[in-house]
């Protein structure tokens, strides 16, 4: 068992490499930073640099990357050379267990899904003598046999929505190895992080304060339907589709640049040019949030949670979104309003209700704040730091 500094050290990776920054970065760093004061401290490592390394080291959080050790494997990977490829898979392991009793590391938390880190953490945390877990955050099929019989050998696995963790049941691991923790938000927070007022935000962009603004949120790639609420807005009555202005928020990798020039493509044959602007990555949508009056969130594929839908809701926002996957969970009835992503006529009739009631708008709004009570960043990391003590036997600090 490796020997720890103090307080148990949790080693927290994210192994995201496209150049992309989305819910998983978010949900381990508001664990990462929910965990100072208790009885284990947090060691980050991502796989890139993003913006987070940033934030969490000025926090007081130890923060590796592991951008040159990934260079190095990635190139190997990509010989035709098998053997090559086979020795270093190897080395992958070894350099991993020497990194864990470097760091004097007590259990490994990847990030992730139950398909990634099977075959280099987990042996590497076998070899330490110390746990391996993992949330499952994404891959709610798991195509492959091996990827099946990877997902059973963690000591344990964490899913955030109630769909993935029977998706995680499917994959025969066994029910007392999966604990649900939905990731949560921190409404508080996300209002001190607003850096302009609504009114001065929204001339920035020229938008009226009459107009509804409606706000998507999320990478640009094919699966997060941004196509879909493009479509829509194409279906609205020329009246109401004149009082809308659409923010489409999110980075594009370079593999979806045909993706995003595609969108562009679509809202110009549309004649939407003056009513959706495609924002590129921003640092302050928790500020966009705030000067909008509608989200939307329209995955094709299920979402396995959706955490920009609460952060939305904290804001008061009506959301609406996709009924599959996590959203279809987070949100009823009295906070917003749910749709097949396969039919954009459906979220064409939500986005006309919306945007023609004012008073539907406000009560749904006002319901968002309430329901979003529920998905609290406290309750998530009190359940994780449960399991940590489960599997290496510190529950109280």
């Amino acid at each position: 068992m490796t020997v720890s500094r103090g307080r148990p050290r949790i080693l927290l990776i994210e192994t995201n490499e496209d150049f992309t920054v989305g819910g998983s970065h978010r949900g381990l760093a508001d664990l990462a930073l929910g965990m100072r004061t208790s009885a284990y401290e947090p060691v980050v490592l991502f796989y890139q640099e993003n913006r987070y390394v940033t934030t969490l080291r000025n926090a007081g959080i130890e923060v590796r990357v592991y951008d040159d050790v990934r260079a190095i494997e990635r190139r190997i990977r990509s010989t035709s050379a098998q053997l090559i490829r086979i020795a270093d898979a190897f080395r992958a392991i070894s350099r991993r267990h020497s990194a864990l009793r470097a760091w004097s590391i007590s259990l490994v938390h990847l990030n992730n899904s139950p398909a990634v880190g099977y075959d280099d953490w987990l042996p590497a945390a076998r070899l330490a003598g110390i746990p391996c877990i993992t949330f499952a955050m994404g891959d709610a099929v798991l195509g492959r046999a091996r990827e099946r019989w990877g997902a059973r050998r963690f000591d344990h696995i964490i899913s955030i929505s109630e769909f993935m963790h029977q998706a995680v049941l499917s994959f025969g691991v066994r029910p007392d190895r999966v604990t649900l923790a939905p990731l949560g938000v921190d409404p508080a927070a996300l209002h001190r992080s607003v850096t302009t007022a609504r009114s001065a935000l929204r001339q920035s962009l020229g938008i009226s304060e009459t107009a509804v603004l409606v706000v998507m949120v999320g990478n640009i790639r094919e699966w997060k339907g941004q196509r879909v609420l493009i479509e829509a807005l194409g279906l609205l009555p020329s009246a109401v589709r004149e009082a809308v202005h659409v923010l489409l928020v999110g980075h594009a990798s370079e593999e979806d640049r045909a993706y995003e020039e595609s969108l562009k493509d679509r809202i110009t044959s549309l004649g939407l040019a003056d009513r959706v602007r495609l924002t590129g990555p921003r640092s302050d949508v928790p500020t966009i949030l705030s000067a909008s009056d509608v989200a939307v969130h329209a995955s094709t594929m299920a979402e396995p949670f959706g955490l920009v839908v609460p952060e939305a809701m904290a804001f008061g926002l009506p959301v609406i979104a996709s009924k599959f996957g996590g959203p279809g969970e987070v949100l009823d009835a009295s906070c917003g309003l749910l749709f097949d992503p396969a039919k954009p006529g459906e979220l064409a009739a939500h986005l006309e209700r919306l945007v023609t009631d004012t008073a539907l708008r406000t009560r749904l709004g006002e319901g968002a704040r309430r329901r979003v009570e529920r998905y609290s960043v406290s309750a998530m990391v009190q359940i994780i730091l449960g399991v940590y003590g489960r599997l290496i036997g510190v529950v109280k600090k």
